[in-house]
């Protein structure tokens, strides 16, 4: 189910913008103020990539306790990759019913021995010489019921410490 996004006192609206109607209100803030209303998983088309959910580290216990002790509201997870740390911390937010959202960041381009090694560089997943990256985390997320906590910010991490900065996070 979607709503039409309200906008926040100060805000226009946005014409035909949809968020998704879920427990996370703050998430939907986010959205709005982060990416102006405009979510990027509404109409994903899904059925166009293959999940490939690896990661390094993953599940590693501390992603899981952090979100438990702290409870944060906001998670900002830097660099990625296929989002499954970022998942593991979005279903562990879900499961102890914090209403909150995790910003991944990331380029979604992979790093330097992607591509000077041949061995990483079809990780890449490249179509016409650009990475697909981010559409594998797009639907891992989705895949994973993740979307209504996860909010992708595909910037290098020193442009997303600045927009968040200018932005109050």
């Amino acid at each position: 189910m979607t709503v039409e996004a309200e906008p926040l006192p100060g805000e226009r609206a946005i014409a035909n913008t949809l968020i998704p109607q879920s427990n996370t209100t703050f998430r939907n803030q986010v959205v709005r103020r982060l990416l102006h209303g405009v979510d990027p998983f509404v109409g994903f088309p899904k059925k166009l990539f293959a999940v490939d959910c690896q990661g390094w580290n993953s599940n590693h216990p501390y992603l899981t306790e952090m979100v438990a002790q702290l409870r944060p509201q906001l998670v900002a997870e830097v660099g990625v990759w296929k989002g499954a740390s970022t998942i593991t911390m979005a279903k562990h937010m879900q499961g102890e019913g914090i209403d909150g959202a995790v910003i991944a960041v990331d380029t979604w381009l992979g790093s330097s021995e992607h591509w000077t090694e041949k061995k990483w560089f079809d990780d890449l997943s490249t179509a016409y010489g650009y990475p697909q990256l981010y559409y594998k985390f797009m639907i891992n997320v989705i895949e994973n019921n993740t979307q209504n906590y996860i909010i992708p910010l595909p910037l290098d991490a020193n442009s997303a410490s600045s927009v968040l900065k200018t932005l109050g996070f």
